[in-house]
């Protein structure tokens, strides 16, 4: 760098190939599955038969016995073992304003008196290999009294109903209220009153990796160490550490490769906690992988809400406000507490200027596996619930459905716009930059839809039924506190840059390093990238809620700016020369008065080592807000329901983009998934609470023979909340495709007055929408 002029090219903004993927395409990837140890030890857990029931007995007798066999665990044999804490519980200064009600829990690591779901772990063996483990699951019998399931939100509900805490009055784990604006004054003055009730079906996240964990106690120093392939190694040291009753300092976690997460690996569960506890007791390492089928059993669920929503409107079609009560089904442990929910209601009014609004929310308890954020965290259900709303008012108004959105939507001058309501860090929703209206108007642009109008028509007077769906969304992106990064020069001249942060195959290799090489003015091939490693990092919080680029990114670029500065100043201490006279180009120092005067890095590194490390600490604030608009063209076969994707079109604010071939495949893997959940992804439970969709066979997911042409069309409106302009992408694609797919379906089905409420939207269910076809329920 002369005179503060960069005379390389901007790696931020380049398409480069990612780096990670030779070693994952050549077999060479280290996940937990791949890890081996000497006396390494495998586990198996006893998982439960019955949703609800109290356990009467357990004997392992048969399976103690089994050669091989090394120990069998129950409850009451965990001694001094902790439980599964609650994570994303509102900060305490919003408990007041959203006059938030609670019930603490936690989760054991091993059902003792009462199990809780079909799934809970019940007891663990420990054998010399996993076949011997499973064979030895198999020999303990355990005794039930069954008790009644709550199988539904309906029966959860019921005051005379069970309850899956005795000690509880009801099933409602917490519910609070979201407000803003005279909204009952809005209802007394509106024109027209349109409302509906809206369901989002329960569905999980498909990671090619399930999950897995590795500990092991390194007899040197006595501290124990986990391999897990999670999203989250700081809340997982630190539960860890409580769980056991240590700092968190004799406890390294760290994820190696990880084959995907989606927010499943997002939580802390009862095998991270009872796998250290058995390596630390038994000071050997010990290994649990989990297969599909307990996968699809017992890693966390998603989605699974229900709303009765109303808005109210001017009969211009100006929104006034809206009213929505809604519930989630959290299963049997709300893992995340009020985040999902929240999420949905501060999600709900999206693009739209909704001057005032009111929303409960309830996180009713069932006897089913636990629920948590999956991409997207409960914004999906809020896009789908308010753009269905938005199509059926149209219908009443007597106004045409993109003109509708087009009149309620904030404009471009209108940035930053305060949304009038608090973000779950308790910091105001105002969205920092964007343009909604540009957004939808580019969408608008790419479909054509004076052209649709008249294809829709030629086809349905040949007895053919296509339909348009589009959905509009914003999301806050970079949530906080905080993400660390430690850049260093290594002894060989190379620098490694090392984040909290870790991936789980969205390219931070890659794009860390580019973010790495911008500030330092390097080769990619110069740059390592080492995260999710709580020994190297000592604090962090990991990787969700589309938060790495902006957190990670930008604590990464300022320590590399940082430790540029320190090169300069070292070499020139070494070059004898002031630092003002000092020139830095590709990580060489030189003398502004004598080029040939220089030192490179790796003749630096020799001198000065440790000296070259530069920590910093990115804080954003608050999140930094993406958004855009989606269009899906469905066909719809009336008689069999088959649903049939022709075209997709998206456009996508992203912010700067560090890599834009890696955002497209983050934005477009995002929206096939979305197709998945609007058409054929439900878990499902029979009235007795055990699971119909135990494998792949059942529970069906999209593949790329479900990709349907995309047009994907990205700008950037750079955020103003940190340094390099960056917003999240990760869940981005994946917000609008529900929503957009029912509006299509619900579209095509126009001329049979079919109601779309509900998703998935499989082939029974479109032909029971068909033939049970009423009209809207207006006051």
């Amino acid at each position: 760098m002369i005179g503060g002029v960069n005379r390389l090219s901007s790696w931020i903004g380049k398409s480069v190939k990612r780096t990670e993927d030779k070693k994952l395409l050549t077999g060479k990837g280290q996940f937990v599955a791949d890890m081996k140890r000497e006396g390494m030890l495998h586990a198996c857990f006893l998982r439960s038969t019955e949703a609800h029931a109290l356990i009467a007995g357990i004997d392992t007798a048969k399976a103690r016995g089994l050669p091989g066999v090394v120990g069998v665990w129950t409850a009451e044999e965990l001694e001094g073992l902790g439980y599964v804490e609650p994570m994303g519980v509102l900060p305490a200064g919003m408990h007041e304003i959203s006059r938030l009600k609670r019930r603490e829990w936690s989760q054991p690591p091993l059902a003792g008196e009462k199990t809780r779901f079909a799934g809970e772990p019940i007891a663990v063996v420990l054998a010399e290999n996993r076949y011997i483990a499973e064979d030895a699951v198999e020999l303990i019998e355990v005794s039930y009294v069954p008790l009644q399931p709550v199988v539904t939100m309906r029966a959860a509900l019921e005051s005379s109903g069970p309850k899956l805490f005795d000690e509880w009055p009801d099933n409602i784990q917490a519910e609070f209220v979201i407000e803003k604006g005279d909204w009952k004054r809005a209802f007394l003055e509106a024109d027209v009153v349109v409302e509906g009730s809206y369901s989002v079906g329960r569905i999980t996240g498909i990671p090619m990796e399930c999950r897995g964990i590795m500990a092991e106690i390194d007899e040197d120093d006595g501290r124990l160490t986990v391999w897990s392939a999670t999203q989250i190694p700081y809340d997982l040291r630190g539960n860890l550490a409580k769980a056991l009753g240590c700092a968190s300092e004799e406890i390294r976690v760290a994820a190696p490769d990880v084959g995907g997460g989606f927010g499943i690996k997002d939580n802390v569960y009862p095998e991270e906690l009872v796998v250290p506890y058995l390596a630390k007791k038994l000071r050997r390492p010990v290994k649990w992988i989990e297969d599909r089928t307990e996968h699809l059993l017992t890693a966390s669920h998603a989605r699974d809400q229900q709303h009765r929503i109303r808005a109210a409107f001017r009969k211009d079609g100006t929104l006034l406000g809206i009213e929505d009560e809604f519930y989630v089904d959290c299963g049997a442990y709300n893992l995340w507490e009020t985040c999902v929910a929240y999420n949905t209601a501060s999600s709900m009014s999206g693009p739209y200027r909704c001057p005032a609004l009111f929303y409960r929310a309830y996180d009713i308890l069932t006897n089913k596996t636990p629920a948590a954020p999956y991409r997207g965290a409960g914004r999906p259900e809020a896009v789908f619930v308010l753009e269905r709303l938005l199509d059926e008012s149209a219908k009443k108004l007597g106004i045409d459905r993109m003109e509708l959105r087009r009149k309620n939507m904030i404009q471009g001058d209108e940035f930053p716009y305060d949304a009038g309501i608090l973000y779950r860090d308790q910091t105001r929703m105002v969205y920092d930059s964007g343009n909604f209206s540009e957004n939808f108007d580019k969408l608008m642009d790419q479909v054509d839809y004076a052209e649709f109008l008249r294809e829709q028509q030629r086809l349905r007077e040949e007895g053919k039924y296509i339909g348009l769906g589009v959905a509009n969304f914003v999301e806050g992106t970079g949530v906080g506190p905080y993400e660390k990064a430690v850049v260093s020069v290594l002894p060989d001249g190379t620098v490694r840059a090392a984040t909290g942060a870790a991936s789980q195959g969205q390219g931070h290799k890659t794009t860390f390093a580019q973010v790495c090489a911008q500030a330092l003015e390097l080769d990619l091939d110069q740059i390592d990238i080492i995260e999710g490693d709580t020994g190297i990092v000592p604090d962090g919080i990991g990787t969700f809620a589309s938060r790495s680029a902006v957190v990670a990114g930008n604590a990464i670029y300022a320590a590399g700016i940082g430790l540029k500065a320190r090169i300069i100043e070292l070499a020139a201490e070494r070059l004898l020369i002031d630092p003002k006279e000092a020139a830095y180009e590709r990580g060489t120092v030189y003398s502004v008065r004598n080029p040939d005067h220089k030192i490179r890095l790796k003749e630096l590194a020799d001198a000065c080592g440790d000296d070259l490390t530069v920590s910093n600490s990115f804080h954003p604030g608050t999140t930094t807000y993406a958004s855009g608009a989606h269009a899906v063209l469905a066909e719809v076969e009336p008689a069999t329901g088959k649903v049939t994707i022709k075209r997709y079109w998206a456009v996508h604010d992203t912010g700067k983009q560090i890599n834009p071939k890696v955002v497209t495949g983050q934005i477009i893997g995002a929206m096939i998934q979305g197709i998945g959940s609007a058409l054929m992804e439900e878990i499902q439970y029979g009235e007795e609470g055990r699971l119909k969709t135990p494998t792949l066979k059942e529970y069906l997911v999209p593949s790329i023979f479900s990709l349907p042409p995309i047009e994907l069309h990205k700008v950037e409106y750079p955020s103003t909340r940190n340094t390099l302009g960056l917003k999240g992408t990760g869940e981005a694609g994946i917000i609008c495709a529900a929503a957009a797919v029912a509006g299509a379906v619900a579209d095509a089905l126009e001329p049979f007055r079919a109601e779309i409420r509900e998703i998935p939207m499989t082939p029974a269910r479109v032909r029971e929408a068909v033939k049970n076809a009423s009209p809207l329920t207006i006051n």
